[in-house]
């Protein structure tokens, strides 16, 4: 019940869960071996779990009849309250995008707190060897270390702690989100656990008290004058990360791929490409394109799934996930990249992006709703979203008609827009 779930489903959870279990016959049996537990327990912990494990397949059974009698003796304003909270909790999209936010921030602080270990791991082992050839100098040999170290790592540190992995999923929480703080805290928690993790590192040069001050210095430095380098910097040894490691792969389909004869003499060859399902050329004809006068390049070829469209007509449209060949020089065919590519923000983003959830309404005695048909009542319209079910005089209606008269009194189960129904709220129609 405090997850979310509905009623019925908690009773039905809490009943499957009465048993105590055989394992109790192990911890039961540990304890008066350990003579931790009085002789009389044992029996009677046996003689427990076996009578509530034979009793749970009838606890199961009954579990819909008591939740009839639970319903029934609970008080009307309890069991409102408790179907907001679970229609508040869950979610219409299947994957979360918290969950995704957070897998995204654990995978960038292991791959990088990594990162970060083994270069002040090595500089610490390779500094005392230092040292003990050159005694004089061991002083300026372990300051150069730890300078070295931080440099070498300074650009996995900023990615640690300041780079966002999932910006346009963060920037959907942070316009959607009631409240904010659990961003903030997560960003406070990623500086906050470099800082701890400098400190414990450089602790295998330094003192504690210089740790800390060298560990506090060094992420102001990274955060507030060397972010944007060091932004740079990192994206580099991304990119050229990813390249090095597909390196093999390509050079394999380099090998097997069929030769394709370069269009003497205009150095014109065939690409292929794969459409971006957010670029502007999606659903588009490729004459409302007009590819070949806006770049100057032709589509030969059309592969969409097993099909394959040898020499399409103008009347072709382009589809998500669709790979086109097209003949072009490299200028040419370097500008249809770019365009076929990259997502069209300018129509995918949206200040207002659509915060949908399950809601029950119900409509008030004033609204312009009532006496019309679901289909003409433009709620639909409204409140951005779907007339999912209607509660009537205690009957229930799932995915009703969209010919359903609305009626005074009946709530409605909307999958919509949260500010759209918040703005029929305020204007009456409806109330939650």
């Amino acid at each position: 019940l405090i997850s979310g779930r509905p009623l019925k489903h908690s009773v039905q959870a809490g009943f499957s869960l009465a048993q105590i279990g055989e394992f109790s016959f192990i911890i039961a049996g540990l304890g008066l071996s350990l003579k931790v537990t009085s002789d009389f327990l044992y029996p009677i912990a046996v003689s427990v779990s076996a009578v509530t494990t034979f009793a749970t397949p009838f606890l199961i059974r009954s579990a819909d009849g008591f939740y009839g009698k639970l319903e029934t003796v609970l008080p009307d304003n309890w069991q409102r309250a408790i179907e907001r909270y679970s229609t508040s909790t869950r979610s219409v999209s299947a994957t979360s995008e918290w969950g995704e936010l957070v897998r995204a921030y654990a995978m960038k602080i292991v791959l990088h707190g990594t990162l970060i270990i083994s270069v002040f791991l090595v500089i610490a082992y390779v500094a005392p060897l230092l040292a003990l050839e050159f005694p004089e100098q061991a002083t300026l040999i372990q300051s150069l270390s730890i300078i070295a170290a931080l440099m070498i790592a300074a650009p996995f540190i900023w990615a640690f702690a300041i780079s966002r992995p999932s910006p346009v999923i963060y920037q959907s929480i942070l316009s959607n989100s009631r409240s904010n703080l659990p961003l903030y805290v997560l960003e406070a928690g990623r500086v906050l656990l470099a800082i701890f993790l400098i400190v414990v590192l450089s602790t295998q040069l330094l003192s504690l008290s210089f740790g800390v001050a060298l560990a506090v210095a060094s992420i102001s430095l990274i955060i507030f004058s060397f972010s944007r380098n060091l932004n740079f910097t990192y994206q580099w040894m991304e990119r050229r990360f990813v390249q090095n490691l597909a390196e093999r792969e390509n050079n394999q389909a380099t090998e097997t791929a069929e030769p394709q004869p370069p269009l003497a003499p205009w150095d014109a060859h065939i690409e292929w490409f794969r459409t971006n399902p957010d670029s502007a050329a999606v659903g588009q004809t490729l004459l409302d394109l007009g590819i070949r006068e806006k770049f100057g390049v032709t589509v030969a070829m059309i592969e969409r799934g097993s099909r394959k469209l040898t020499a399409p007509t103008r009347t072709e449209r382009v589809y998500p996930g669709d790979r086109l060949a097209v003949i072009g020089t490299d200028e040419q065919l370097q500008n249809f990249k770019t365009f076929i590519e990259t997502p069209d923000l300018q129509n995918t983003h949206d200040d207002r992006s659509p915060n949908y959830s399950l809601h029950q309404v119900e409509v008030t005695p004033s609204s312009d709703y009532l006496g019309k048909t679901i289909r003409d009542s433009g709620l639909r319209e409204h409140a951005n979203g779907l007339i999912v079910g209607i509660e009537r005089d205690g009957k229930r209606m799932l995915n009703p008609d969209s010919m359903e008269i609305i009626e005074s009194g009946d709530k409605l189960w909307i999958v919509g827009d949260s500010r759209d129904l918040r703005e029929l709220h305020r204007s009456n129609q409806i109330r939650f």
